[in-house]
Parts: structure tokens; sequence; C-alpha cells
């Protein structure tokens, strides 16, 4: 009897608690962090780069709102010109949005043409599937998208996931080619084009590859943080 209750005590002692988090903008992968917008953090009329302290400017102000904890496009998108985001093939681009329509678009897009460069871009696109691409010669990726669901889609070459799920693959590749940093569009022919229309509640960009277990780590805290929904981690 002693041994079963000191067995039992032992494994007690031994145990550790499964991570709750809390939604709380620290708690983050912080490693290799470039590049956050985060919903919550950004008052209406004020949305910076957390990182750089690069604020954004509104192509058309009444076309971009704030609410629910989200930056909301409806025809307008945002932009910083003075800089772009570094190219590397290591970077992870995480991306937690509700799209209103599931229609060509470009949510989230830094750095200029080229045909052997890597930017941190993600375009959505319906041209038969749904499909979510990192970078002009990245990974392509198949997230699923439904109007007004609300998703974390993490991408990086190595891998991608959607809401705790991996994603499937595509080979298609596009350019970035917007020469700004930019959200909710991108520049084509000195013309703002494929605008995204939904909710952005936050973009965090590394410039390293985030492994499985920090991608799933950081979905737990948007799936706190902004209410996800379909998360199954």
């Amino acid at each position: 009897m002693m041994d079963l209750l000191l067995r039992r005590r032992l494994m007690m002692a031994n145990s550790v608690e499964p991570w709750v988090p809390t939604g709380d903008i620290s708690e983050y992968v912080s490693s290799g962090l470039t590049f956050h917008v985060d919903g919550i953090e950004s008052a209406e009329g004020t949305i910076t780069d957390r990182v750089s302290g690069n604020t954004f400017k509104k192509s058309t102000p009444a076309s971009i709102a704030y609410q629910n904890n989200g930056i909301v496009f409806s025809g307008g998108c945002l932009f910083w010109t003075s800089a772009s985001l570094s190219n590397s093939s290591s970077q992870t681009v995480e991306v937690c949005f509700s799209p209103s329509v599931v229609q060509a678009c470009c949510v989230f897009a830094s750095g200029t043409n080229g045909a052997n460069t890597y930017y941190p871009c993600v375009i959505f696109t319906n041209d038969g599937e749904q499909i979510t691409f990192l970078a002009r010669k990245g990974s392509a990726y198949n997230p699923g998208l439904v109007a007004n669901g609300k998703y974390t889609i993490s991408m990086n070459t190595a891998r991608g996931i959607s809401n705790g799920v991996a994603m499937a693959t595509n080979g298609t590749n596009y350019y970035a080619n917007v020469g700004y940093t930019m959200i909710g569009a991108r520049r084509y022919s000195n013309a703002y084009s494929a605008k995204f229309s939904g909710t952005v509640y936050s973009i965090r960009v590394y410039s390293r590859q985030l492994t499985q277990a920090e991608m799933l780590h950081n979905q737990k805290v948007d799936n706190v943080r902004f209410n996800l929904v379909g998360l199954t981690i």
C-alpha cells in the first residue's frame, strides 16, 4: 500500500502541467521576430510595426476601420514606403485574419519584383482553389478558406499550418511586385491591386524558419487573443 502511495506521489511530483496561454502579447515566440502588427495594440488611425516603430499610411482612410480587435479592410490598404523587409528563404510569415469573401487578393506583401528572390508575401487566390502563397520562389499551400472564417496561417518553405492543421501544398508561385511593405493589397504598375476584404488581426514575420512546435505555440496564443474558430490544438 505504501509503495502504491509513494508511486502516486512521485508521479504527481514529476508531472508537468500543460502550458495554457493567457493571450498576452508577450507569449509569442520572440526569437527572430522582425515584423509584428497586432490588432489589439493598434489604436484606430495608428497602425504600427511593433519591431521597427514604422507607422503605416492609409491609401483610402474611409475604407479602413478598427473594430473587434482587428483592422477591417473594405477597398483600402496600408503601406509604408521607407523600407521593405529583407529577403531570405529562411523567413516565416504568420497571419491571423478573417476574409469576408474568398477571392484573388493580397493580404500582406513586402519587396520588389525578382525572379529568383524571396519576399515575405502572402497572396490568397481562388483560381479553382483557395491557395496561400509564401513569396516568389517560396512554398505554396492550400488552407481551404471559407468566407468569414477566422484563421491563423503560419508558413515557411519547410511547412505550412492553418489553425493547427498542416496544409496541403501547391506548386504555383507568384511575384510580390509591391515595392512597399503593404497590408490589404499589392502595388502593381503604380496602382493598388488584388485588394483584400475582411479583417486582419495580426501579422508576424520571422527571420528564421519556425519549427512546427513554435508555429503551434503562436497559434495557441492567437486562439485565445483573437478567438479563432476551428483550432484543433
